[in-house]
């Protein structure tokens, strides 16, 4: 399905958009799909082989698989692909996936990629590089949670993208460049306790 994108109006209290019954229709059916696929479709990430698609640079993820790290990952590849979704154990040793390349870390144009409880590991690299379109339904999205980043030298750019959220993550040790936003057509950019 489609993302479902829920009409605002033009103004405030201008009532063109859609209705409350309408926009939890909405939220609703966006938020089922994710459940119902996620929920079919674990991958238990133990190390670099358990992870399924890849070849000698890049690691495929899947769309609508969750990748759950179970226990300290390290590789050389790139991680690329549509609908992402990493899940760790928490912000523990025991939940790092480490980036040991000198490229970026995570690739996306145009997608999803949900991360909650990971740490990431990236020394010598930039975690992401991500673009999307902008623009309502173009469904580019960046969603981290409860995360963090043990030794990154840069964080990436992120360009376009529909919605960008990052909860409860902190960034402290990052020797290099930040973030970098650039482009137009963004919707939804929130920082939310991220230090």
């Amino acid at each position: 399905m489609t993302q479902q994108i829920i009409n605002v109006g033009a103004a405030a209290n201008d009532r063109t958009g859609d209705s409350w019954r309408d926009a939890f229709i909405k939220v609703n059916a966006n938020t089922s799909e994710l459940y119902t696929s996620v929920a079919n479709n674990v991958v238990v990430i133990n190390s670099e082989a358990d992870f399924p698609v890849q070849d000698a640079s890049t690691i495929t993820l899947s769309k609508n698989f969750l990748y759950f790290i179970g226990s300290p990952v390290s590789t050389a590849k790139s991680f690329n692909g549509d609908g992402i979704n990493i899940l760790g154990l928490g912000i523990t040793p025991d939940a790092q996936l480490t980036y040991t390349g000198v490229g970026v870390m995570f690739t996306m144009t145009s997608g999803l990629i949900n991360i909650r409880n990971l740490i990431f590991d990236c020394p010598n690299g930039t975690i992401f590089s991500m673009s999307g379109s902008g623009g309502p339904g173009v469904d580019s999205q960046l969603l981290v949670t409860s995360s963090r980043c043990f030794n990154c030298m840069n964080i990436g750019t992120l360009n376009g993208l529909d919605a960008v959220v990052f909860d409860i993550c902190d960034f402290t040790n990052v020797t290099g460049n930040g973030f970098v936003f650039a482009g137009t057509g963004w919707l939804v950019l929130s920082l939310s306790r991220v230090s």
